[in-house]
């Protein structure tokens, strides 16, 4: 188990995350060598690094530093940029690299430092169009910056690209593939689909899945309709009566996985080393996630490359008091678009090993992170840092329930939401 996690680390962490950002072979190797071998050691990259280093080229430059400053909001690289463009507001247009960070920024003071804002993410997209059309671009009579076409149409992507969310973009991929798989196999055209080769779809669906899941699959060939301005194929008596006959044959019955209640943590615990680090964050990832109520999404990040401190819990998010810790989040499942902030407390229980803000505290005081935005469940070992990811976390907790005689197939990362539900009702 602790083998999966130790891949995580040092300058493989780096070699991933420089491989999640489309950062070139010859670039990650130029980091290494200036002695980023570490996630912790590229928190502190700053601009002047970047600059000064004459092995990367001027694109992959501005990519290292954009995605120094995505991961790393509140580093060196981002307090740089913004003071770059507040000293330097007249030259919008520049398409070099702005000064360093001073020698003796220090990354533990996160508060002296704020994330990019979104006005000034819209001015770089702003400046990156002009840097790219040439000479100066006239005023129309309205008073309006006329772009071109292209500029817009790239914006237009853009916007069109941000309208689902990343997981689900995910989800309607492996629908897609179905269908199109379909479609090749039959020998029809993808769009538009007839009403008998639907009813047929769905016919070839039902030989393996659940009523369900057939209802989520067809959705993707719904969206391919409208996006090509077809009409919606499923507004169909035909379609609507075989989707009927399926729900009656199958059924419309789920199997949610079982909750983790309270005897069962108990259980789980006794199996764990607390001198162990990973056993201690897995603790802890358990506890919080039974007292908060929290998915995966927003707890534990998929790596450390996918990490974004915008969406996935931070020790910047946690705060402690006397009665016990209070985490702020941005963005859940509910939360899609930043527009509220959600404050969920988290107990202080005296003298028990079920206090969940008792065991983020020692977590934060055993492994002090050299930067507030690092992810909340991290441990160092050997100089190393490593991210407890959701997969990770996942087979642990079926190792642990094997443990204790447990069939691990019926739980799952959900279960301690639904315990902890129950616990509290």
């Amino acid at each position: 188990m602790e083998d999966e996690v130790t891949l995580c680390v040092g300058e493989e962490a780096v070699r991933r995350w420089a491989h999640a950002k489309k950062l070139s072979s010859r670039t990650t190797d130029a980091i290494i060598n200036m002695g980023y071998t570490s996630m912790e050691a590229l928190s502190l990259l700053t601009e002047e690094d970047v600059t000064d280093c004459q092995d990367i080229p001027v694109g992959q430059r501005r990519l290292l530093v954009h995605s120094s400053v995505g991961t790393f909001p509140l580093g060196p690289a981002a307090a740089s940029s913004d003071r770059d463009r507040n000293t330097n507001g007249t030259n919008q247009n520049s398409a070099s690299i702005g000064p360093c960070a001073p020698q003796n920024a220090n990354c533990s003071q996160p508060d002296q430092a704020t994330g990019p804002s979104p006005e000034v993410q819209e001015n770089e997209f702003i400046r990156n169009v002009l840097g790219q059309l040439h000479g100066p671009i006239p005023t129309s009579d309205s008073g309006l910056t006329p772009f071109s076409t292209w500029a817009l149409d790239a914006r237009l992507r853009t916007l069109r690209g941000s309208m689902l969310a990343p997981s689900t973009k995910k989800t309607y991929g492996s629908y897609l593939r179905t269908y199109i798989s379909f479609c090749n196999y039959l020998g029809i055209p993808i769009v538009p689909i007839s009403t008998l080769n639907l009813c047929r779809f769905v016919a070839y669906l039902s030989l393996r899945l659940s009523f369900m899941s057939i209802r989520n699959y067809i959705s993707v060939v719904r969206l391919l309709h409208l996006e090509m301005g077809h009409n919606n194929p499923i507004d169909s008596y035909l379609v609507e009566s075989t989707l009927k006959g399926a729900k009656r044959l199958l059924g419309a019955s789920t199997c949610p996985k079982l909750p983790i209640t309270p005897l069962l943590l108990h259980k789980m615990r006794q199996t764990l080393d607390f001198h162990n680090p990973p056993d201690l964050i897995f603790w802890g990832v358990c506890l919080v996630t039974f007292f908060s109520f929290f998915r995966k999404s927003i707890l534990l990040a998929p790596s450390w490359g996918l990490f974004d401190p915008k969406k996935h819990l931070s020790r910047s998010n946690i705060s402690f008091d006397s009665s016990g810790a209070v985490i702020s989040v941005t963005w859940s499942k509910t939360i899609q678009f930043s527009e509220r902030t959600l404050l969920v407390p988290l107990p202080h229980i005296p003298d028990s090993p079920f206090c969940p803000s008792c065991i983020l505290k020692l977590i934060f005081r055993l492994y002090p992170a050299p930067t507030h935005h690092f992810p909340a469940f991290t441990y160092c070992v050997n100089s190393h840092w490593c991210i407890v990811t959701y997969n990770w976390f996942l087979q642990k907790l079926k190792h642990v329930l094997s443990l204790i005689g447990v069939d691990p197939s019926k739980y799952s990362g959900h279960s301690f939401r639904r315990g902890g539900g129950l616990f509290c009702a």
